[in-house]
């Protein structure tokens, strides 16, 4: 390869990630590429890999709402996703007590859930589902004012 273009790149990128999956495999884990690449003819910049570990059978990787009456798999924690756990590891970094975690927060549009935390969005890093099962990002100094305890 000579200089990068959006279709070496992509190439290059379906490369990397399949010679990742059999290091993640071996470590029990789940790798991949978070957002997308800078690049000019000379190089190229892929800005973030995340790697989590691989969820146990009862782990559900999407959420489902017990309060809106969706159906939640039998013996399973419906807040035991990927967003919970990286609550529980990660909260303490932004003043977030482990507690609060299912607990309930009120904001001037309603009360919600507090369900899980994306630390990759350091403006609206927490994850929060209203009555009806809607999703929605919240601010931590909101859920802080509004956590109900």
């Amino acid at each position: 390869m000579n200089s990068f273009t959006r279709t070496s790149i992509s190439a290059l990128r379906t490369d990397l990630e399949n010679a990742i999956k059999q290091v993640a495999d071996k470590h029990n884990l789940i790798i991949g590429f978070v957002g997308g690449a800078r690049f000019s003819p000379t190089e190229v910049n892929f800005s973030k890999l995340r790697a989590i570990p691989k969820a146990p059978p009862t782990l559900q990787t999407s959420w489902r709402n017990p309060v809106a009456g969706n159906a939640v798999t039998k013996g399973t924690d419906p807040y035991d996703t990927l967003e919970s756990r990286e609550y529980t590891s990660l909260g303490y970094t932004f003043g977030l007590s482990k507690d609060w975690l299912g607990k309930k927060f009120r904001t001037a549009t309603g009360v919600y859930t507090l369900i899980g935390l994306k630390a990759s969005r350091p403006k609206y890093p927490v994850i929060g589902v209203s009555v009806r099962g809607t999703r929605y990002k919240f601010t931590v100094a909101g859920v802080k004012q509004g956590i109900i305890l």
